[in-house]
């Protein structure tokens, strides 16, 4: 038990966030598909916060290929330290 202790004291390990969305899949694809068809648009910040997805892209090229007709919308914003940043939104 002291082992699990100082492991995480020494990583900080914390809860991590809940997907609030309640959405679980086998794949990241799976995933993906069923946010996207409960809620229309997911971006590339949601995907990585909510469902640990760092290259959304791939998974969105991925259910193209499949045959679902899913739409690109790029947003302009300012970031934390004042440059500019591109968000990605999928909208199926």
């Amino acid at each position: 038990m002291r082992w699990c202790k100082f492991i995480k004291k020494l990583f900080n390990c914390k809860k991590p966030v809940e997907n609030h969305y309640g959405i679980t899949g086998d794949t990241q694809s799976e995933v993906v598909l069923k946010h996207l068809i409960k809620y229309r648009v997911l971006n590339t910040r949601q995907a990585f916060m909510y469902y640990d997805i760092t290259n959304l892209s791939s998974v969105i090229y991925s259910l193209r290929n499949q045959g679902y007709e899913i739409d690109t919308h790029e947003t302009k914003t300012t970031a934390k330290f004042g440059g500019m940043i591109t968000v990605t939104s999928y909208l199926m």
